[in-house]
Formats: C-alpha cells, structure tokens, sequence
C-alpha cells in the first residue's frame, strides 16, 4: 500500500515539474526518501514474515518431517526386508537431521553476527578499554558452542 502510494506522489509531483533535461536535486531528492520509505517497508514487512515463519511455519515443517520419519520407521519395521522402506525411512531421517543442523548453524551464525555488531559500537570499546570484554564474549561463545554439541548429539 505504501508502495502505491508512494509511486503515486513520485509520479505527481514528477508531473508537476516541467519535463527538463537535468532534474533539479530538490526532485532527486523526493524521490530517493520516496524510494528510501518503500524500502524500509518492504523490510518491515519481510521482517515480520520471516517473524511469522519461525514462529509458525518451521515448528510446522519439523513436525511434518519428525511425523513423517516416525511413519517411515513404522513401516521399516513392518517390512523388515523391503530395501524400499529402509531407504525411504533413512532418507526422511537424513533429511530431518540436516534441516535441523541448518537451524542451528543460522541461529550460531546469528548471535556471531550479534556479538560482531556489539564490538563495533562505540558504548563496547569504551567498556572495552576498561574491562576484558573480549574474555567474556570468548567464554559465552564457547558456552554456546558445547551447548550446539549437545543439540547435534541430540539429533
């Protein structure tokens, strides 16, 4: 809607000044901010679609997949000898298990992008100066690090 809108005025107000060669900057300038509130629309609203898939779509999409390997061990188990099956369930187990890893590479890749945004403001540098923050970050991130051990033995 922003979008529409704001092509809108663009395209108003590029009618309203006289079609010349060189646009005036004052022009140049409406339509970057124009351009600049589309923008910062469009990654609110991708924002909040990616918010709604972590909250909704990937619980969803990991049950189906554990339901699904559940299903496929049943009928493993049912036909022991069938090479069909084993290999349909160990593919689903495959499959939920590197779904899985990704999820847990994004979120470590995450927080390592956090703690980089962090040690580049200026507010860290000056605690910085006067506590060892560096040993503290090394120690949290070795934290969060076993605890991703911990997950992948899990799975």
């Amino acid at each position: 809607m922003l979008v529409q809108k704001c092509n809108r005025n663009c395209s108003k107000q590029q009618q309203a000044s006289p079609t010349i060669v060189n646009p005036s900057r004052r022009d140049l300038r409406q339509r970057l901010a124009c351009r600049q509130r589309e923008e910062a629309e469009l990654e609110r609203q991708l924002e909040a679609v990616r918010r709604w898939y972590a909250d909704e779509g990937a619980p969803l999409e990991e049950k189906v997949l554990r339901l699904r390997m559940g299903h496929l061990r049943r009928a493993a188990q049912r036909h022991m000898r069938s090479a069909k099956h084993r290999n349909a369930y160990h593919d689903a187990q495959r499959e939920y298990e590197a779904r899985t890893a990704r999820e847990l590479r994004r979120a470590v890749t995450t927080l390592e992008l956090a703690i980089e945004s962090i040690r580049a403001t200026d507010a860290y540098q000056a605690i910085a100066e006067e506590a060892d923050m560096e040993a503290v970050l090394r120690t949290r991130a070795e934290a969060l690090r076993r605890m991703l051990d911990e997950l992948k033995a899990v799975y």
